[in-house]
């Protein structure tokens, strides 16, 4: 199926597209750090209960009025977004952490 988080402070989301794989969850959570009033950071776990490693592919749709930026993992540039493409450890978890910032509008 395919999920969406949206982000309250920049109206747009994450999109999720997950097969049928059992035993993996995600959370997500904002974390406190930087200056609230023009950035915001995330923090995405990924978890597999699975007795073996499993692939994902997350990935982040860049708005007009906000961009993603500063990752802590790999991320790899597509046009009109980025992607975080992992192998998650048997019974392991893996995170990253990014900032969503407002992006200033050009006045002409």
């Amino acid at each position: 199926g395919e999920s969406q988080i949206s982000d309250e402070a920049f109206e747009d989301g994450v999109a999720l597209v997950f097969g049928q794989a059992a035993n993996v969850s995600m959370d997500t959570e904002d974390i406190e750090k930087g200056n609230r009033d023009k950035e915001r950071w995330h923090r995405i776990t990924l978890s597999n209960a699975n007795p073996h490693p499993i692939e994902a592919e997350i990935e982040f749709f860049g708005g007009r009025n906000y961009n993603f930026s500063k990752f802590s993992g790999k991320v790899r540039s597509e046009p009109g977004k980025k992607i975080w493409a992992l192998t998650v450890g048997a019974n392991e978890t893996e995170t990253l952490e990014y900032r969503t910032q407002e992006v200033e509008e050009d006045e002409g």
